[in-house]
């Protein structure tokens, strides 16, 4: 519990540095403008803490009580398949050293172009540390974690501080950004392709002072070199430059889907709701590391979700088989 409060007031100040919030009458909102909010409670995987884990505090508001729900735009672009291919195969061929980074705090960052009025119902921790009174609430005055529209507000933040920086949006994919000491050079000295808040890429000298300002603006929660984990990926460069990619991980952390002694006995009965929503997060699973690093597997994945519909307990058997067997190579 100590670690958790410790926890909480490190993203408490993240929201008051990035200027999140601020205090407002509640009288001077409308009720429906004022979105509840809450904790989000986790263990963090972490080398460096002594139990190898860390508590990580994350507060987030409600966005589907958002009153203009369905009428906001809220689509944000994500990295291709095509698009990290083409960054990663750009970095190896080009013998530049490959580094990722991830933004700290991602979805404090940035306002809406037209600022709406919104508020949130604070947690006690917040109300205490800004000192409100019962008459007050905080209303938000920048982006925020769990606004149905905080990963565009973030993203247009992105584009807006990458062009600042000489890092310019590839036309054909608006997560690959070109690094050129001007934007109409035809010298590339860098590439990063960017999912969300994590980026991947590579480049020259010029290209790395270029990330040094871009972290000065944006921090850094992390930023790796040669050996590292993007989107569920491990990538890693060998000497010769080559990029070597790698889902051993990934694939092993797929839960197996829960089968009593008894329950294996009933080959051929129909599987219950329960069981076919855990056989389709399985294959799901599978699928992504079908289409990143094992399409040796993508046929028989393929033959997995032909049977869903129609599936008995001997396919979640074999589901289950399946999943160690590509654990295991």
């Amino acid at each position: 519990r100590q670690l958790f409060d410790q926890a909480k007031d490190k993203e408490l100040s993240c929201w008051l540095d990035t200027g999140t919030v601020q205090r407002i009458l509640r009288n001077q909102l409308n009720p429906e403008q004022i979105m509840r909010s809450r904790w989000i409670l986790t263990w963090k995987d972490d080398p460096d803490a002594p139990d190898g884990r860390k508590a990580k505090a994350r507060l987030v508001v409600l966005g589907f009580t958002d009153p203009q729900l369905e009428t906001l735009e809220r689509d944000s672009p994500t990295l291709t398949r095509d698009g990290r291919m083409i960054v990663l195969q750009t970095v190896a061929s080009r013998r530049w050293r490959l580094q990722s980074f991830d933004i700290k705090t991602a979805f404090l960052r940035g306002k809406e172009d037209q600022p709406r009025c919104l508020g949130m119902e604070p947690p006690p921790e917040l109300r205490k540390k800004l000192g409100l009174t019962d008459e007050e609430v905080c209303q938000l005055a920048g982006n925020a974690y769990g606004r149905v529209d905080a990963p565009l507000i973030f993203f247009r933040k992105l584009v807006h501080e990458m062009k600042k920086v000489n890092l310019y949006q590839n036309p054909l994919d608006p997560c690959v950004f070109v690094c050129k000491r001007s934007e109409t050079s035809d010298v590339i000295e860098g590439v990063v392709g960017v999912h969300v808040d994590d980026g991947v890429g590579g480049g020259n000298e010029f290209f790395n002072r270029c990330i040094d300002k871009l972290q000065k603006v944006l921090p850094f929660g992390s930023h790796k070199f040669d050996s590292f984990v993007f989107t569920g990926i491990h990538l890693r460069q060998e000497s010769d430059f080559s990029i070597r990619m790698s889902q051993t991980e990934y694939v092993e952390r797929i839960p197996e889907i829960c089968l009593s002694k008894e329950r294996r006995l009933e080959a051929t009965q129909s599987v219950t709701e329960p069981e076919r929503l855990a056989l389709r997060s399985l294959i799901g699973g599978l699928q992504y590391a079908a289409t990143c690093t094992r399409p040796d597997i993508a046929a028989r994945v393929g033959w997995l979700q032909s049977q869903i519909n129609k599936a008995t307990v001997n396919t979640l058997r074999e589901a289950n088989s399946f999943l160690k067997a590509v654990s295991y190579t």
